[in-house]
């Protein structure tokens, strides 16, 4: 669900999207993933800065407030002999607080507050469409 809602918003920003490249997250911590990647993407944006490329990160700040997750990725970036991401550069971190769904919930006019839960439920046994909820669009 993260990249289609990425592609959406970036697509509803009239962000050209020609040439898009998706690390998806393998089985396992999705957290860890993106904070062992963002290194190694923030030094491939950087080494091509172009006026028509952009890093696009995209991870859950679940527990944790916005501003330490995004201290995680300046760690990650610092640990990799790099400096924190710079105003200037074309880096945008989409963080939400708890997890998208938050704000895709948000985004289809529901009051939201970070948190609480709002992945889907996994459907009723019966088959009814109760639950399906406002996340079905994006499938």
């Amino acid at each position: 669900m993260d990249e289609r809602f990425a592609r959406r918003l970036l697509e509803s920003r009239n962000v050209g999207i020609r040439q898009v490249r998706v690390e998806k997250t393998p089985q396992g911590s999705g957290e860890q993933f993106v904070r062992e990647r963002y290194p190694v993407e923030v030094r491939a944006y950087r080494s091509q800065q172009r006026e028509n490329v952009g890093l696009l990160v995209l991870t859950d700040a679940d527990e944790m407030t916005v501003d330490q997750r995004r201290r995680t990725l300046d760690i990650a970036l610092e640990q990799s002999g790099q400096t924190r991401r710079e105003a200037a550069e074309r880096i945008a971190l989409m963080l939400p607080k708890r997890n998208m769904e938050t704000w895709v919930w948000h985004l289809c006019g529901n009051v939201v507050d970070e948190e609480t839960e709002y992945k889907p439920k996994p459907l009723p046994a019966d088959g009814s469409s109760a639950g399906r909820g406002a996340l079905q669009h994006l499938q």
